[in-house]
This record gives C-alpha cells, structure tokens and sequence, in this order.
C-alpha cells in the first residue's frame, strides 16, 4: 500500500510540475504578445525588420532598444513611429559602451 502512495505523490508532483512549467510558458508567450503589439505601435515597418535581425543575433541588444524607445515614447521625449535610422543609431552608441575584448599571446 505504502508504494501505492509514492507513485500517487511522485504522479501528482509531476502534474504539478507539469502545470506550472505550462503557465510560465504561456506568462512568456502573452509577454511576448504584448511586447509585439507595443514594437508594432511605435516602430515603422523598416524598423520593425532591423530589430528583427538584431533580434536574432542579440536579444539583450534588442531588449535594450525596444525599451529605451518604449520609455522615451511613453515620457512624451518622441513623437511619431521610430525609424531604421534610428534604431541603427541607437545600437551603434549601445554597441560603442562595450569594452573590447583582446587576447594577448605571453
């Protein structure tokens, strides 16, 4: 009887497992969503397409740039969509604060 237990916990922590991996995927995709529907807002279709390849070579780079125009949108300091240009600007002054890696040979 004993193992019966065991095998109804161990299926039930397993369900419960299951359950809340289920719900922080479905927390990430509706924070996606939102995040897409906010990108699709405030940048213009160019814009769109250049954080999309940053996207998938960089996503903190990406997040960096999405919320400093979100911020800047919502604090009244930008007016109209976002521009590749300016997308292009911005990650070029991110990229430009990070220290160069070298490697020396002894």
């Amino acid at each position: 009887m004993q193992m019966d237990e065991n095998q109804t916990n161990t299926a039930g922590g397993l369900k419960d497992a299951q359950k809340r991996r289920l719900e922080d995927i479905q927390k990430r995709q509706a924070a996606e969503a939102q995040l897409s529907a906010i990108v699709k807002k405030v940048f213009e279709p160019a814009a769109i397409e250049r954080l999309s390849n940053i996207r998938m070579s960089n996503e903190n780079l990406y997040m960096q740039i999405v919320q400093f125009f979100v911020s800047a949108v919502q604090g009244g300091k930008l007016f109209g969509k976002v521009t590749e240009e300016q997308v292009k600007q911005v990650a070029s002054k991110l990229l430009s604060t990070r220290r160069e890696t070298t490697i020396r040979r002894a």
